[in-house]
């Protein structure tokens, strides 16, 4: 390993191969990991979903990373940002501080780009 930072019994134990620039903290973290560079595991028993992959990010398995992408609740997350909802939350969002424009083209003029969000008076609008 070069240049790992690990702390905890059993942390990154798994690694046969050489691992570069790791930050792995917490009991049996990154237990399974094989081999990989730049994954950051936080937690006891925290583990990464390729035991070979390299830019994955584990936070006490609830927040997760992958290459950019971040998941809450989901390990793979499938987009940049890819929330997963308990079916009795009734609400997997909060998103506070949109700007209140009249109409999509009033929000392009102020400078938002396409897919930023924006207020409509009580009603969150995407910038198409």
């Amino acid at each position: 390993s070069i240049h790992d930072i690990v702390i905890g019994t059993e942390a990154m134990r798994g690694v046969s191969n050489l691992t570069k620039k790791n930050v792995i903290l917490g009991d049996s973290a990154a237990f399974s990991q094989k081999s990989g560079s730049y994954n950051i595991a936080i937690g006891s028993n925290t583990q990464f979903s390729n035991v070979t992959g390299s830019n994955q990010l584990n936070i006490g398995n609830w927040i997760f990373g992958d290459n950019g992408k971040i998941g809450l609740g989901k390990a793979i997350p499938a987009a940049r940002l890819h929330v997963i909802n308990v079916a009795s939350d009734l609400t997997p969002a909060i998103i506070e501080g949109c700007g209140n424009y009249a109409n999509n083209a009033a929000a392009v003029t102020a400078g938002l780009p396409i897919g930023a969000l924006y207020r409509n008076g009580d009603v969150l609008m995407i910038v198409h």
